[in-house]
This record gives structure tokens, sequence and C-alpha cells, in this order.
């Protein structure tokens, strides 16, 4: 199999037997050889060569120079380093193991040059090489290298790593003694002026394409920045400021002034007027360029409902109202609700956010805060509904008894905008009045029709709508519902009006006024997860408590005799 002698493979007949007896002895080869594995003894004088053959030889990372050899005796294990000058006397014995290494991991010949040449790389040591010898081998330096020092790193005899500093000027002249041999593992490193120049900017702020920091470059002007910033918008102004960081070297601060503020104008074709100048920037210089005195981006509203012309309106002025836009838009139409009317603003400015990258993280936050104290009230309800035998203080009560209108509450903040209630009907009697709401950007005026439908929901017994009619009261509400369920908090009722307002029950003593009902209401009456005491229990109690109450004014009375 090793030579491909067919000698021995002889044809096979029928009934013929083969039999294959146990080994006499065995070699294992392991490690840097192409094929490892166990070989048996034939019983003649072979050596290592002929067993390192049918493994196939070393592979390209074995270590030749010696290899380990695992003997066995009578009483324990041995090892023998056999050197490449045995291979061929080497008889290996039944049991052997023989072990080929890895070459290390190390360079016997290299010198390493990086920093401002063209050819930084890995280099051949060879004898007698010299810094000048390894920098000519890299085609030389670049024009920007630094010669007045260079680093070399060298490994000391303990492998610990000392620091060479080289004049590089004085080792590239002949006969110098800077030019120092090099060793293996050298490492020479030279420096870039551009490298230990200082990382230098300057600031474009304002209306311009593309504003931010900007790496300063020597002899950089103002119109340069700005052409490197993709020019103007159509919204900038003349007017250029910039602020210059006053130098304090070596001296010592006397006032508060920082900085000097240059000024200087151009215009829409970053041309120069006469008596203006293209100022040459330094290091650290913030330019400014603002918008046009009296510049705002248009600001759209929009109005829907009962109006004679439904749309979009641009807004005329910075302190134009609901009712000019209703005049605008026609005026009112014969259904109009306006009772009922309210204002849909963003609940986010977006003239203060940068981008919609911004908007989204502003966002993502807002809903994080809110999810988590929406968690901690949640927890809050729980741990008082575990209170021993139903037993819980006023306190945490109250805040059940309030969890439908904290769930409308988290409702509404979870949408991209917030409801202004206002009343179309007063403010057009009164235009320019304090009730009419001066207008913002992407604020949508909704003026409903006419609605006589009157829902009651929460703790009744069937939640429903009913039609609304004068004189309405929450008790006919209730029973228009079923009546009150026992989870019912009969006296926190309280009513949504169409535009958005609510009231709810006002209590003073033992009188209670309930808010009017108006086309369009709601009705709600907060549940608690605590049924509703059985009402002769709370007769009795009251009773009682009057009692106590008349015991503790006679018992006064006595004493003030």
């Amino acid at each position: 199999m090793q030579n491909g002698d067919q000698s021995q493979n002889m044809g096979l007949k029928d009934r013929d037997v083969i039999r294959v007896p146990a080994y006499k002895g065995r070699v294992e080869i392991k490690g840097q050889v192409k094929r490892p594995g166990i070989f048996e003894i034939n019983g003649t004088a072979e050596n290592f060569n002929q067993f390192l053959q049918y493994a196939g030889g070393f592979d390209d990372t074995a270590y030749t120079a010696w290899v380990k050899v695992i003997q066995k005796n009578d009483k324990e294990k041995s090892v023998k380093d056999l050197s490449a000058k045995e291979f061929a006397s080497y008889q290996p014995q039944g049991g052997d193991i023989i072990q080929i290494s890895k070459i290390l991991d190390r360079f016997q010949n290299r010198v390493k040059l990086s920093g401002a040449v063209f050819r930084p790389d890995v280099y051949e040591l060879t004898e007698g090489m010299r810094i000048s010898d390894l920098i000519q081998k890299a085609d030389g330096l670049k024009e920007d290298a630094y010669v007045g020092r260079a680093q070399l790193i060298r490994l000391k005899p303990n492998l610990l790593k000392e620091l060479v500093s080289i004049n590089l000027g004085k080792a590239l002249q002949k006969g110098s003694e800077e030019n120092i041999y090099l060793q293996r593992e050298d490492e020479l490193y030279i420096n870039s002026i551009v490298d230990l120049r200082d990382s230098l900017t300057v600031d474009l702020l304002g209306e311009v394409r593309s504003q931010g920091r900007f790496n300063y470059v020597d002899s950089m002007t103002v119109k340069d920045l700005i052409l490197m910033a993709g020019g103007f918008k159509y919204e900038a102004s003349k007017q250029i400021e910039v602020a210059r960081l006053i130098q304090n070297e070596g001296g010592t601060v006397t006032n508060n002034k920082v900085a000097t503020i240059l000024s200087t104008v151009v215009n829409g074709d970053l041309s120069f007027n006469p008596g203006q100048e293209n100022f040459v920037l330094q290091p650290m210089d913030v330019v400014t360029i603002t918008k046009k005195m009296g510049y705002t981006n248009p600001e759209v509203v929009s109005i829907t409902g009962q109006v004679n012309n439904v749309g979009k309106y641009t807004l005329s002025s910075r302190v134009e109202r609901v009712s000019d836009i209703v005049k605008r838009a026609g005026g009112l139409i014969g259904q109009a609700y306006g009772e009922g009317a309210f204002i849909k603003r963003s609940r986010y400015n977006i003239d203060t956010l940068r981008s919609d990258e911004s908007k989204t993280s502003v966002e993502q936050a807002y809903i994080r805060k809110f999810k988590a104290q929406q968690n901690a009230a949640k927890a809050e309800m729980k741990t008082s509904l575990m209170e021993e035998d139903g037993l819980v203080d006023a306190q945490k009560q109250n805040k059940k008894n309030l969890k439908d209108t904290l769930d409308i509450l988290y409702k509404e903040l979870e949408n991209d905008y917030y409801q202004i209630a206002i009343d179309i009907n007063q403010i057009m009697d009164k235009p320019g009045s304090e009730l009419d709401l001066v207008l913002r950007d992407k604020d949508e005026i909704v003026i409903p029709k006419t609605d006589n439908r009157v829902k009651i929901s929460g703790g009744v017994l069937r939640p429903t709508n009913i039609v609304y009619r004068d004189g309405l009261s929450i008790g006919d509400c209730i029973s228009a519902a079923g009546g009150i369920s026992e989870y019912a908090r009969r006296g926190r009722a309280y009513v949504i009006y169409a535009n958005g307002k609510s009231k709810r029950t006002m209590h003073f003593g033992v009188f209670r006024i309930n808010p009017a009902i108006k086309p369009g209401a709601e009705v709600v009456l907060p549940e608690t997860d605590v049924k509703k005491e059985r009402a002769i229990t709370s007769i009795i109690q009251f009773t009682t408590i009057i009692a106590q109450i008349g015991s503790v004014l006679a018992t006064l009375a006595i004493l003030n005799r």
C-alpha cells in the first residue's frame, strides 16, 4: 500500500481463508505528520525513517530537529529525545509513542518599520543592517516625516521591551553614531508631522445645508467653510458672526471675556461687498449664520367638521386665532355644536427637534417613563388588594376608586396629540378675547355636529346610550342603565363633555351637587374592587357616628357650665 507493490496481492479462490493474526508490536506516531496513526512492527529491523515514511512524512509546521519518544519498560514510562541524526539508526519498539511538535511561533530574523515611510512593513534582518538600510528598503521617508526624533522599540534579554530614542536626521547621515545596528524583533516607528499636530476643528452653526463641526485646514476662509457645508439655506441672513477664542498665553485672566466677535456680510452667491472681509479662520472658531429678519417657516392648521370650507389654512400672522380661521373657512353651518368643539394639538414640539431620529428617541423616552409610572401604580393597587380581610386605608381606596379615570388619562397620553376644549359660540361672540386661543403649527380645529346621544358607562348594570332631553340628570342616566352595580362609587360620578372637559360630583357635607348633562356627554361611575356595603349597614354606621358626635357635644356643654 505504501509503494504500490502488487506482488503480494494474490488472487482469491473459492473456499480460501484469510487469517489476520494479532499484532506482535506497534508504534503510534502523533503530532505534526501528514498521516498520524498506529503502525505495526513487522519483526524486521525497521528504523524511524521508515515509520515516518508510513506516516507520510513531516507536515509544513513540524519541528524536524528533534522528536520525542515515549517508551515503556517493565515498571514505568521513560522519555527519549531523538535527534535528526538518529532517525536512520533508531529502531522503534512495541508500545513506543512518537510525538512530533510544532515549530516555535516566533521569527528568527524579523524587524518592523511603521509610520511615515512609503512602505511600512515587516522586513528581513540581514547581517550588519542599520537604521538607514531599513528605511532604504522601505523606499525612503514620506514628505511629512518628522526627522527630529524616531522611536525604536527593542526586546531586552528578559523579553521586556525598552524604548530607544533616535535622532532620525543624524541617523541618515553617513558615519553617524545614531545609525545603530538593528537586532531581531526591533520595531522602528517614524512620526508624521500631521499626527503630532493637534486635531483642530471649526464649528459652523445656523442656516446652512450641513451645519456641524469641520476639520480645520490652513488658510481656510469663511467662504470655504460655507462651501464645504453645501451653501446657504433659503432663509439664511447675509450677516455672519465669527466667535474667536481669546488667547491668554502665559498671562493672567483680567476679565470675563472669553471670545471676540467678528462680523461680516456675504451675498447669496458668496461674494463680499466692498469693505467686507472674507475672514481667514483660526482653529476653534465658531461661525454662526442666522435667519433673515422676521423670517418664519409657514405654519399650517386645519379645520374639520361643521364649517363651510373644511381644509388646511396657512397662518397669516404669529397671533392668528381660532375665530380668524373660522371666518376664513366661511363660518359655522347650522348643525355646528359649539360647546363640543376642541383643538387637537401635537404633543411634541417638532421645531425643537433636529431630525426624525431625535423625535423618535424623545417618544421612546416618554413612553418608557409613562410605562414605569403605570406599572408602579398597578403594583401599588395590587398590594392594597392583598391587605388582610379586605381592609384598606383611605388613600389606597381612593386610588382604586379612580382606576378608570387613570386608564382614560393613560390612553390619552399614548396619543401623539392632546385635546384643548373650546366653546366656538363664545369665541365667535367675542373674537380676540382670552377664550380665542392663539393657534400653533399643525393644530386641528374640530367642530362636531350636534349629538343628542348621552353615554353611560362604568359601575352600572348595563352600560348604554340614551337620547338627550332637557332636564336630564345623572340619576336619570343611571336608571336608564339599570341602576348602580355593587362595585360602583356613586359619590365619585363625573361627566365627560363632547369637547373633552369633565366635571365631577361635588359634596358639601350631606349635600351633593351633580354636574349638568349636555348633548354628547358621557356619564362615568368609577368602580372599585370592593363590594359596596348594604344600605342598612351604612345607615347604622351613619347613625352611630351622629350619636357619638351628640354625646361629645353634650359632654362639652356640661363641662363648660
